[in-house]
């Protein structure tokens, strides 16, 4: 209830109608839900393994003006995917300079589990 009421506010505050909004293929579904009142103009950019296809993501951002970058970042829903520490690095690149509101959605970042192995 406190992730759509968090993204409906930056909907509200951000968005205006026809204002384009790069999201993740495929995306959350309720964030696609909490932007859609606000009749932005939605740009999808596909998923690789690793993160957003940053091709395609720059390709976005060069055709018209884009207004914000929507992106589940670890634990992406649905796809359950993690951006690895290369692609968080090439957005953050893509992204420098450009007046862009870049949104990141990360409420798992804490449920990352690291085993350790101790040998004797």
């Amino acid at each position: 209830m406190v992730r759509s009421r968090a993204l409906d506010l930056i909907g509200k505050v951000f968005l205006n109608r026809g204002d384009r909004l790069i999201i993740e293929r495929p995306g959350y579904l309720g964030a696609i839900q909490a932007f859609s009142m606000y009749e932005p103009e939605f740009v999808p950019v596909p998923l690789c393994d690793d993160g957003i296809e940053t091709g395609l993501f720059r390709q976005a951002l060069d055709r018209q003006p884009v207004k914000m970058f929507y992106t589940v970042p670890n634990f992406h829903n649905p796809s359950g995917l993690t951006y690895s520490a290369e692609k968080r690095q090439e957005v953050a690149t893509i992204l420098a300079g450009r007046e862009v509101v870049l949104v990141e959605d990360d409420p798992y970042r804490e449920l990352r589990f690291m085993a350790s192995i101790c040998l004797r």
